[in-house]
Order: C-alpha cells, then sequence, then structure tokens
C-alpha cells in the first residue's frame, strides 16, 4: 500500500479501477484505514481542467495540491469544466469510491458542498 503511485500518462479507468480496489479494502477491512488515510500524501487523484475527462490533466495530492474538487452531480462537469481543476468520476464510479472519499474526509471537496 505504502507504494502507490501513479503516473500522468496511465490511463483514466486504471486509476479508477485502483481507486476502487482502495475503496473495498476501506469497506471490508477496517484495520487498514490507518494506512489509507496516507493516501492524502500521495499524487494519485486525477485532475481535470483544460483536457476532456478521458485525459488527465495532472495527478494530485489531497494535501500539497490546493484546491480541486469532486464533480459529484452530473450538470456540474458542465458547469465548472474548464474554469476550476476538478477529478470526475461518472456518478455509479463515484458511487464505488464513497468509502475512500469518507476515510480521507474528501466530502469538503465535493461540489454538491461548496456550489
Amino acid at each position: 500500500m505504502e507504494a502507490l503511485s501513479f503516473e500522468k500518462d496511465d490511463h483514466v479507468e486504471y486509476l479508477r479501477s485502483i481507486l476502487n480496489h482502495l475503496n473495498d479494502i476501506v469497506r471490508d477491512k477496517s484495520d487498514y484505514l490507518r494506512r489509507l488515510k496516507s493516501i492524502k500524501n500521495r499524487v494519485v487523484w486525477p485532475i481535470f481542467n483544460k483536457s476532456t475527462v478521458d485525459n488527465v490533466d495532472h495527478l494530485a495530492s489531497v494535501v500539497v495540491d490546493g484546491e480541486w474538487f469532486i464533480v459529484d452531480i452530473g450538470i456540474y462537469i458542465e458547469m465548472f469544466y474548464s474554469i476550476i481543476p476538478l477529478i470526475y468520476f461518472y456518478p455509479e464510479a463515484l458511487q464505488r469510491i464513497y468509502s475512500l472519499i469518507s476515510v480521507i474526509d474528501l466530502h469538503s471537496r465535493r461540489l454538491s458542498r461548496v456550489a
């Protein structure tokens, strides 16, 4: 778990699948929670700003990389795309990583909470 790292050019589906897997660990095994919280410092979150949602502009960490937000309501992608840095997972994909978002306290980055 400590060796987790992504590259900007990694395929978006690969990034999503790894985050889904981490979510499954969080949901199923509470003894991993402390170790998973270290993901806040990792550059693993695919940020879209100017690219299409199938290409990553850059990867971000929770702690270091300033403001970026999670699109948690579909209409927000059209409203905020190219204006602010976003993480966009299709609604069903976002639901699959809900436990992970909770464990590392990313709810404050959900656009529905700040828009």
